[in-house]
Order: C-alpha cells, then sequence, then structure tokens
C-alpha cells in the first residue's frame, strides 16, 4: 500500500480541496436521515399530546425538514461540481504516469511480459483508483457514519438500548472484517491469473497474422482453453464459495441484530419508558443502522475485493525501471 499511495499522493494533492468537499455529502445525507427522524419524532410527540397543541410545535419540525433538505441540495451540488472539476483530470494524470512508468521497463520485461497483460494492468490501474474512490468516498463512508452518529443520537433516547445496538455493530465489524480480508487474498490471486489469461489472448490475436496464418491454431487453443477453464476457473469458484459463505454469516447477524434490538424497543415502549415519538424515532434510526452495517459489512468485503484488484494491477509499477534511451535518444514522432 506505500508503494500505491507513493504513486498516486503527487497527483491527488493538487485536489485536496476538492476532496474535502466532496466527503461532506455522506455527512449532510447521515444529517439529513437522522434530523427527518427527529423532526418526526416531534410531530408524533405533538400529536399525542393532551394538552394544546402551540404554533412552535409545529413550526419546530417543519423548519428542520426545510432546513436540512436546502442545506442537502447545496453540498450535494458543492460536492457534484468537486467531482467534475478533479477526477476526470486525476484518471488522465494517472494512465499517463503509469504509462511512462512502464515505457522505461528493460528490454527483458518486455519480452518476458505478455504485451496484453500489460494493457489490462494499466487500465486495472485506472479502473481500481475509480472502485477504491467511489467505496472510501461513498459506500464505506456513508453507511460507517450512519452507523455512528445513529448509534449516539441513541443515547439521549435510552442507554442500554444504544450500547445493544452498539455491541451488534462491533460483532458485524468484526466478523465482516475477517472474513473481508481472506477474500482480497483470493481476490488478488484470481486476477492475477485472469490477466495472465487476457495476456496470453491479447498476444494470440496479435500474432494472427503472423505466425498463426501458417499454422493450425488448434494448440494455442487448447493452451487458452485448459487456463482459463481450470486454473482460472477453479481459483474463482474457491472465491466465490467463500463469498457465499460470507453472505450466510451476514443473514443470520442481521437477523439477531434486528429481533433483540426491535424487540428491547417494543419492551421499552411497553413498559412506557419512551414516548410514542421516541418509539417512532427508534425504530426508523435503528432499521437504518441495520440495514447499514449489513451494507457497511458487504461493502467492506466487496472493497477489500477491489483492492485486491487494484493490488494486482498495480504490480507492474514494482517491477524496478531500467532506463532504456540512449543518449542520442531521437523522437519518433517530430
Amino acid at each position: 500500500m506505500n508503494e500505491i499511495w507513493k504513486f498516486l499522493s503527487p497527483i491527488l494533492k493538487p485536489y485536496k480541496w476538492h476532496y474535502f468537499i466532496m466527503f461532506q455529502i455522506p455527512m449532510v445525507q447521515v444529517a439529513f436521515h437522522v434530523l427527518n427522524s427527529y423532526a418526526l419524532k416531534l410531530i408524533v410527540d405533538t400529536s399525542t399530546n393532551v394538552r394544546a397543541v402551540a404554533k412552535w410545535d409545529l413550526i419546530c419540525p417543519i423548519l428542520i425538514f426545510i432546513g436540512i433538505a436546502l442545506l442537502q441540495e447545496i453540498i450535494c451540488r458543492a460536492g457534484q461540481w468537486a467531482f467534475n472539476k478533479s477526477q476526470p483530470f486525476i484518471r488522465g494524470e494517472i494512465i499517463s504516469k503509469a504509462y511512462d512508468y512502464v515505457q522505461n521497463h528493460s528490454y527483458t520485461f518486455f519480452q518476458n511480459t505478455h504485451s496484453g497483460s500489460i494493457t489490462s494492468k494499466i487500465k486495472g490501474i485506472v479502473t481500481g483508483y475509480d472502485d477504491i474512490f467511489e467505496y472510501i468516498w461513498w459506500k464505506i463512508t456513508n453507511p460507517f457514519v450512519m452507523c455512528l452518529f445513529g448509534t449516539l443520537s441513541l443515547v439521549f433516547i435510552n442507554l442500554q438500548l444504544s450500547i445493544l445496538v452498539l455491541m451488534w455493530c462491533i460483532i458485524f465489524f468484526v466478523v465482516g472484517l475477517k472474513m473481508s480480508l481472506k477474500l482480497s487474498v483470493l481476490s488478488t490471486q484470481s486476477n492475477d491469473l485472469k490477466h495472465t489469461a487476457l495476456g496470453l489472448i491479447a498476444d494470440n490475436i496479435t500474432n494472427i497474422f503472423t505466425i498463426f496464418s501458417f499454422a493450425a491454431k488448434r494448440a494455442e487453443l487448447k493452451k487458452i482453453k485448459d487456463f482459463t477453464c481450470g486454473e482460472v476457473a477453479d481459483l474463482d469458484y474457491q472465491k466465490n464459495l467463500y463469498n457465499f459463505k460470507f453472505s450466510c454469516v451476514q443473514g443470520v447477524l442481521f437477523i439477531g441484530m434486528i429481533s433483540t434490538v426491535l424487540g428491547y424497543t417494543a419492551y421499552l415502549r411497553y413498559i412506557n419508558y419512551i414516548t410514542v415519538g421516541d418509539f417512532a424515532y427508534v425504530v426508523t434510526i435503528v432499521y437504518k443502522i441495520v440495514y447499514d452495517i449489513w451494507a457497511l459489512s458487504e461493502q467492506f468485503g466487496s472493497f477489500f475485493d477491489k483492492l485486491g484488484d487494484f493490488k494486482s494491477s498495480f504490480s507492474i509499477l514494482q517491477t524496478p525501471q531500467h532506463l532504456i534511451d540512449k543518449k542520442d535518444a531521437k523522437e519518433l514522432i517530430s
């Protein structure tokens, strides 16, 4: 990961404020959900209160709804502007920097490495950056912040309930992280073989009009079929089987969490420890937390899967360079 960060850091640094603006979007999305649920609690408490309703009791929830919706719209549009002003240029810099590094490898490297594999890995570096950025920016940050602030907000309703939710979140996270790390290893191994297979195919296509025009081509087809249907398929099957086991474990944890948390919430309402508005707030927030902790554990699995792909592609930039230009090298294109 240090090599990846050293490669990306000079490219990303000029756009640090663009990233800062973009990362406000998941924050405001969480605030939107929490404050909307709180406004709903105020409305429910007001409608079930036996005393006379004051103007402020109705105006306050409406102002919360309008205010957070307006803030969300402003932040989202600013984040969209920052995305459009940064990401296309960052991708271009990554491609050109990766190509510049690869073109200075030794002649031996190009003789021993399939050209299709080189192209595939350069493409994988750009795709890998897009995937990692998307997961960190949105797919992981949004559910993580929701689980964190949603659980903290429950402290103001009932401390024991917030502790129960926190315990389940920790169990979900620890189990999900442990299984995700193993999934990442399998993914890296699987994608290394896929890059090799694409390299074989690309080289054979390149040679169709030269060497293969005088050959039957059956041996090359058999070699590719044996490799893709054998070693590649077997490792891919192992990865998918482990991913299936991961999903089963998540399902058990999900059912256990939703049952215990909502059951305890119903008990608190039964003994009149919380109001009807509190009950409505807890149900909406807890359901969102349970859904997001499920999504977070899944996204962590997918994140490490994509990270494995990224590492596999990035391996081409970890080969030591050998500057092969002569001192009096000429430009090929004037």
